[in-house]
């Protein structure tokens, strides 16, 4: 838990020392939208879990996993809010690819008939992959858990958020230039529903017992020191990055995901 806090602590990255001047950072969002993920959280009625995962993995099979680079899976929602709830998720695709599948024959049929009977409510949202925020790990590992961190702004009116996904692209070149080692995703919600951040850290875990070593990397190195030392070499003063970002935005949200083979 403290490690995940300190790493999204360095975040927080932006300077205006008068001797330091960084080069103008320009975040490159490519020509096409970024990668789309459709996500369904659902609240199972009580008793009917299994037969709740049993219907949604023989949906998948039914209905989806069948193009290449787009895939449906399951995540429980072990902590945090919305703690025992289920989520579906597929991804990535764009709103072609959603426009192309709305009309499956019998997919929605399947959905009223098997599932819609085995739960009390749900919530269907798109988010968008801010790929150009993220960090991808050049260690390939096969997550059995997530750690989510969800913040909002005080005030969303466009120009917060583009001071924080500056702040945010400048954290991904430390990290980078540092090699951390972990991987991290933003996520940002294509709906604003009430209650729901406006923002999501993602952060996979090879389980969650890697909260149990908070202050260290896979070296047994502190890598939050390590972190700050090169936040500072790059963008300078890290009492302003704390200025600049508590000034944006707060953490409103977290839970942890267990992925459901």
């Amino acid at each position: 838990m403290k490690k995940i806090t300190l790493l999204l602590l360095g975040i927080l990255i932006f300077s205006s020392c008068e001797d330091w001047k960084p080069l103008e950072l320009k975040i490159d969002w490519g020509d096409k939208p970024q990668p789309l993920y459709e996500s369904i959280t659902m609240k199972p009625l009580p008793g009917k879990e299994s037969d709740l995962v049993e219907k949604l993995k023989e949906y998948n099979s039914l209905y989806h996993n069948q193009v290449k680079g787009t895939s449906a899976f399951l995540r429980f929602i072990l902590s945090g809010k919305d703690s025992g709830k289920y989520m579906w998720i597929e991804g990535p695709m764009d709103f072609n690819y959603v426009n192309e599948n709305l009309n499956t024959d019998g997919r929605d049929q399947y959905w009223t008939k098997n599932i819609s009977p085995l739960i009390v409510e749900s919530k269907t949202n798109f988010y968008r992959h801010a790929v150009p925020l993220s960090v991808f790990s050049k260690k390939e590992i096969t997550p059995k858990a997530y750690r989510i961190i969800g913040f909002k702004f005080f005030n969303d009116n466009g120009d917060e958020r583009a001071k924080a996904n500056k702040i945010m692209y400048k954290f991904k070149l430390a990290e980078e230039a540092m090699e951390s080692g972990y991987s991290k995703h933003i996520f940002y919600p294509h709906e604003a529903i009430p209650g729901d951040a406006d923002f999501y850290v993602v952060f996979p875990l090879k389980s969650i017992a890697e909260d149990d070593n908070w202050d260290k990397n896979d070296n047994n190195i502190n890598d939050w020191e390590e972190l700050t030392s090169k936040i500072e070499e790059m963008f300078g003063d890290i009492d302003l990055i704390w200025k600049e970002w508590d000034g944006l935005v707060y953490r409103s949200e977290s839970h942890t995901r267990i992925v459901i083979e």
